[in-house]
């Protein structure tokens, strides 16, 4: 849902600044007193320009944040599966050393006691790397999310420096370039 929002806003911003391109490219160049059109048309790319380089760099900076917490939690998932990994190998092997033992054992009663005792850590080692594959999933999801961002950001930032050069080409009179796609 707000990747789908910041995806709307980036289209938003974007049909502002076509339609401030596009009313710049139809007036003709010049700067004089009959040249009104042109210098506010010029104005409203600048001032388009700025805010799309604002927008961009809020993005940049909270895809940057997201991206590095994202990569947090993969490594924190990645721990909590090799630990719970390692919790499963010794409750197997604790526990077929206990069954083993148990055969020439008299007291059959101490023996499920030990048995029950391992099956439980056994399964909480179980639930351990669950939670860590969750953890792995969602950074994953958030790393995602943060590189889509920074994507975003980047092409604003981009967008937003070339309105604010072609606001300058038009009030020179100059062709202006074209706006950065995806």
């Amino acid at each position: 849902m707000a990747e789908h929002s910041s995806s709307l806003k980036v289209r938003a911003i974007m049909a502002l600044l076509t339609t401030g391109l596009v009313g710049a490219c139809a007036s003709s160049g010049g700067t004089g007193p009959d040249d009104a059109p042109v210098v506010a048309n010029a104005n409203v790319m600048w001032e388009d320009g700025v805010k799309s380089i604002e927008t961009g760099e809020a993005l940049l900076t909270s895809g940057e944040k997201r991206l590095a917490l994202g990569r947090q939690q993969i490594r924190e998932g990645e721990a909590k599966i090799r630990a719970g990994n390692e919790r499963v190998a010794q409750a197997k092997l604790e526990y077929e050393q206990t069954a083993a033992a148990g055969s020439a054992a008299s007291d059959k009663q101490q023996q499920a006691n030990a048995l029950r005792s391992i099956g439980l850590r056994w399964e909480a080692a179980l639930q351990e790397i669950k939670e860590g594959n969750k953890l792995v999933a969602k950074g994953n999801a958030n790393t995602s999310r943060g590189e889509s961002e920074i994507g975003e950001g980047r092409l604003l930032m981009e967008t937003g420096s070339v309105l604010i050069r072609n606001a300058h080409r038009s009030r020179l009179g100059q062709s202006l370039l074209p706006l950065p796609t995806k």
